[in-house]
């Protein structure tokens, strides 16, 4: 028999899988410093290419040679900030598009940045509508308090659970008795995050709990509402950490500055956090609806600085810190043309 879910005094909700403590990051005074977990980039035969569409002399990646590539969706990114999409947002839009269709298993895929601002998906069959919703779907970050975890496989028929009673409003973002019901925790025990196809990038509604799996398939999560969003990152970048001499390690990190709205609210989750029982007093990073990390809060972080550190090489600490700015600057992604087989 599992453990029992790691719920506060008076919750009653209970379901096999969930389980008290894990070991996690601690987020620390000053910077922030957090693992990254299970964070990776699948790309799965998904190819790069950058190409002039206005110039038919430059081949395949033209207006001409995409369209005779077959099948395929052709993108748009848009800054919902107002801001100018750029030849870097561009690309980081297309990294993002590449990491769906590898985590997803699409195969001999190509991904074309273009001159006109575009992005040229070519697949190896005509696109149905839920490949489409996948690659044009907007890129979502946000902060979430971490309400249950537990073991990535589904739980068997009979296991025990018990019944869960409503409550009239939660008494905060961490209140697990509000928030998991027993529609929550019966998706939680059908969720299977060994499954890939489980890790997909999804939504959900930022003011309730969200039934979640690790990014590599090692967990499966109850978080909280949303408590930070995506929109309140000022800044992200990737680069080699300092240490303590101001001399650089060869330690990628990601670092992400908050503004003054998000430094507020996160200066007040974690200090919410800091003083509950594990795994509650964690926080989780969650980005196209999966846990990118999810670290325990030690003290209370006031100035929204945040460096995340983990088995990062440079082009995962880059291409993460790109999502960040994506969703910093609330980048959509518009389905400007559909292609089918030819």
């Amino acid at each position: 028999m599992a453990p029992p879910s790691p719920l506060p005094p008076g919750a009653t909700p209970r379901s096999r899988g969930l389980r008290p403590a894990i070991v996690v990051p601690v987020l620390v005074l000053g910077v922030a410093v957090v693992a990254a977990i299970g964070f990776s980039i699948a790309t799965a035969n998904v190819q790069t290419a950058k190409q002039d569409r206005s110039d038919p002399s430059t081949g395949p990646g033209t207006t001409q040679g995409a369209e005779q590539r077959g099948p395929g969706v052709t993108l748009r990114p848009v800054a919902g900030d107002g801001t100018q999409v750029t030849g870097e947002t561009l690309a980081q839009a297309a990294a993002v598009v590449r990491q769906r269709l590898g985590v997803a298993g699409v195969t001999d895929a190509q991904v074309v940045e273009t001159s006109d601002g575009t992005i040229v998906v070519s697949l190896p069959k005509e696109p149905d509508q839920a490949t489409i919703d996948m690659v044009s779907r907007p890129v979502q970050l946000a902060f979430r308090p971490v309400l249950a975890l537990g073991s990535p496989e589904p739980a068997e028929p009979g296991a025990e659970t018990v019944e869960v009673e409503p409550k009239a409003g939660p008494d905060s973002p961490s209140d697990a008795a509000y928030y998991v019901t027993g529609s929550v925790l019966a998706s939680y025990d059908a969720l299977d995050c060994t499954d890939p196809a489980n890790r997909l990038p999804a939504g959900g509604t930022d003011s309730e709990a969200l039934v979640s799996c690790d990014g590599d398939g090692s967990a499966k999560y109850v978080l909280g509402p949303v408590e930070i969003p995506g929109s309140a990152i000022e800044s992200a970048s990737a680069g080699l950490r300092e240490g303590p001499n101001g001399d650089q390690t060869n330690q990628w990190v990601v670092t992400l500055q908050l503004g003054p709205a998000g430094t507020d609210a996160f200066r007040d989750a974690t200090t919410r956090l800091q003083g509950l029982v594990p795994p509650q007093n964690q926080i989780a990073m969650v980005l196209d609806g999966v846990v990118v990390t999810a670290p325990s809060v030690g003290t209370v972080i006031a100035d929204g600085r945040v460096e995340m550190s983990g088995s990062f090489t440079r082009d995962s600490a880059e291409a993460l810190a790109g999502q960040m700015g994506l969703a910093a600057h609330a980048v959509t992604f518009e389905v400007d043309d559909v292609t089918g087989s030819r």
